[in-house]
């Protein structure tokens, strides 16, 4: 029997001597820890995949909002239509002391070059739209109403250097 008890003891003191270390234990612990804190991350990250049910209300909300703005658009339009058609654009019609003083300005236009009368003319205190047009009806260009300041403005400075150009064709 003793074999038997020394082959025992013999496999316990193996056995004892397998067993790690206070410093291999403390390691064992951290890997482990690392593990559980990995597959808690895991986990909450699965949990934040959205799902097929999370997708179609997702579907429905974008299809809601793309008739939102359709509807919205369409009435839009429809405001903008109708504002037009209830306020037209008309202008004052000029007097003969616009139309003269728009003659004294053609006058001091016309000695600027073309640079110049493009600045000039882009002062809007100096040269608002009525004397702009009141300068194009002493050129005997009648405008419609619905032409903006710009349009005038680049109408005047092309009359001027046509005017100017036939001129200096004349002269030679």
């Amino acid at each position: 029997m003793r074999s038997r008890e020394s082959s025992f003891v013999r496999r316990l003191k193996t056995l004892t001597e397998a067993l790690p270390s206070p410093t291999e234990k403390e390691e064992i612990r951290r890997d482990i820890q690392e593990l559980i804190d990995f597959l808690k991350m895991l986990s909450e990250a699965v949990a934040r995949i959205p799902t097929s049910e999370d997708t179609l209300a997702l579907r429905r909300s974008l299809d809601d909002i793309e008739k939102r703005l359709e509807t919205d658009k369409r009435a839009i339009l429809l405001n903008l239509v109708n504002l037009r058609k209830k306020s037209p654009i008309t202008n004052k019609p000029l007097s003969t002391g616009d139309i003269e003083q728009g003659r004294k300005d053609l006058d001091t236009l016309s000695k600027l070059d073309f640079e110049e009368l493009k600045q000039t003319l882009k002062d809007e205190k100096a040269y608002p739209i009525k004397r702009i047009r009141a300068i194009l009806e002493a050129l005997g260009v009648h405008v419609s109403s619905k032409k903006i300041r710009s349009e005038l403005s680049d109408l005047v400075v092309t009359k001027i250097s046509n005017y100017k150009g036939y001129e200096s064709l004349r002269n030679k």
